[in-house]
């Protein structure tokens, strides 16, 4: 029966956390560390704050995201490629409706 509702709600297996380990917590749209883990479904985290005293809050597994490291991204620049028009295809001729809009007709193709 769990098979079956598992595969219609398309759930997926969370990866285990680990103590120290940086996450995000979904319903508090803040980032904590995991402390312990005392269940099997829940971790504790510790949240920064501004007090001398820690907050510490017990979230489920699928409350919490693991916070990676920053992705390196390449410095090169890419150039932007050129586009050669070729000579027989001819601008679009704008007609000015009675309203004021500018009505362009389509582009075809001449073959």
């Amino acid at each position: 029966m769990k098979d079956n509702h598992d595969r219609s709600h398309r759930v997926k297996d969370l990866p285990p956390l680990s103590t120290g380990d940086k996450v995000y917590i979904r319903d508090t749209k803040r980032t904590g560390t995991v402390v312990s883990k005392p269940q099997s479904r829940s971790y504790v985290v510790r949240l920064p704050s501004t007090h001398a005293t820690d907050t510490k809050v017990r979230r489920n597994r699928s409350a919490l995201v693991q916070v990676d490291k920053p992705i390196q991204r390449p410095t090169t620049l890419v150039q932007p490629a050129t586009i050669t028009v070729p000579p027989d295809i001819q601008p679009a001729k704008t007609v000015t409706t009675r309203s004021g809009r500018v009505s362009k007709p389509p582009v075809k193709l001449n073959l």
